[in-house]
């Protein structure tokens, strides 16, 4: 089982949830765990994988593109 895990902000995580299973649904991949988090401002999205091959083709498509959250300078 491979897992994916993506950040996103509280701001974003409604349409990223909707382009996700949109991804999901179209190509035809059922994720066999997801679960999310709270960090603050930040969403942790947690989502498992049968195979590798889904895991990848994931990744692929939202491990860079996905609104992340803004970083204020410390």
């Amino acid at each position: 089982m491979r897992v994916i895990e993506l950040r996103v902000s509280r701001a974003t995580l409604a349409s990223s949830m909707g382009e996700m299973r949109g991804w999901l649904d179209r190509n035809r991949f059922s994720e066999v765990g997801f679960q999310t988090a709270t960090q603050g401002s930040e969403i942790l999205i947690r989502i498992e994988f049968a195979t590798e091959d889904m895991a990848r083709a994931f990744q692929q498509e939202f491990g860079e593109r996905l609104p992340l959250p803004s970083r204020r300078a410390g």
